[in-house]
């Protein structure tokens, strides 16, 4: 069929690399890669090789979406990134940091529309067998301070709701989300559409494979363009 060999470009969010996007507002043509890289230009984002790292996404308001992809690395040789209680109090103490500091420095308002509305989040390795107890991975721990930090923007909105129910209901289903999103387990890589909100793409992992191996993935149709400006190692725990 013509047409069907044609790439279709996201914004890749590498590593240890992620932060507060802002998308187009007129979305009437069809998302392209101008030569001038301009990425508001695309509408698609995303990230993959999340083996023990914890890829999420949300949106922030009706244009911007939050997107990264977390190395809560423990540094343990055998095997590799479980955490014990410690090490993983600490991944949640850290990513519950950088989540209010990404906030904070962005301006995020949990009172806009669409905040919080869906959530996504990919892990391959949620635990391992460490001596014959399961273990979890730096990945889980992110995970849940995740969960924390949408729960009290949800108390945030409860507290400024009042009479509104509106604002209730938008607050109840920050907690919702937060409360119920799935880690999916099954696969180290999404695509999502931020205008829809709609996951289009999922990348499944090679299970032969020793997890912490890059093997190569296929992505199909979709193009990762990585986004260079972002900070190395910022979201590297």
């Amino acid at each position: 069929m013509a047409g069907s060999s044609k790439t279709i470009p996201f914004r890749m969010v590498a590593e240890a690399r992620g932060g507060t996007f802002t998308f187009r507002k007129d979305t009437t043509s069809s998302p392209t890669w101008p030569d001038e890289v301009d990425h508001t230009e695309v509408d698609l984002i995303g990230t993959f090789h999340c083996n023990t790292c914890l890829g999420i996404y949300f949106p922030i308001d009706k244009y911007r979406c939050f997107a990264t992809h977390i190395n809560a690395w423990t540094r343990y040789d055998e095997p590799l990134n479980c955490a014990d209680p410690d090490a993983g109090e600490y991944i949640k103490k850290q990513t519950t940091e950088k989540l209010q500091r990404e906030a904070k420095e962005n301006n995020w308002d949990p009172l806009s529309e669409g905040f919080g509305k869906v959530v996504y989040a990919v892990c391959r390795v949620f635990e391992v067998d460490f001596d014959g107890v399961m273990v979890e991975t730096g990945g889980w721990y992110a995970a849940e301070a995740v969960r924390e930090f949408l729960k009290t923007q949800a108390d945030v909105v409860a507290r400024n709701a009042s009479w509104s129910h509106a604002l209730r209901a938008h607050a109840a289903a920050i907690r919702k989300q937060a409360e119920e999103f799935v880690v999916m387990t099954d696969y180290q890589g999404f695509v999502v559409h931020n205008n829809s909100r709609k996951l289009v793409a999922t990348f499944r992992a090679n299970h032969n494979d020793v997890f912490y191996r890059r093997s190569p993935l296929d992505l199909g149709r979709y193009r990762p363009v990585t986004i260079l400006s972002l900070d190395i190692c910022k979201w590297s725990i």
